[in-house]
């Protein structure tokens, strides 16, 4: 799965960053500090994946996240 995060600031983006992520696997991901350092807003997105269960008709672009920390 590849996760795309934005980073915006008063409404504009300001920079993006995307990371390829593996089924079933933590991993910890530390923001580059020049774009996301000073933002008001972040967003995250999730495109392609493993689909766990190909008989729930789910598409496997299902994204969770835990333990953020916001310093």
């Amino acid at each position: 799965m590849t996760v795309r995060i934005e980073a915006y600031d008063e409404g504009e983006l300001v920079g993006s960053s995307s990371y390829v992520t593996q089924h079933a696997t933590r991993q910890f991901i530390e923001l580059d500090q020049e774009i996301f350092g000073d933002v008001d807003e972040v967003l995250f997105f999730a495109s392609g994946g493993t689909d766990a269960d190909p008989d729930d008709n789910g598409s496997g672009a299902v994204m969770f996240i835990d333990d953020i920390v916001f310093a």
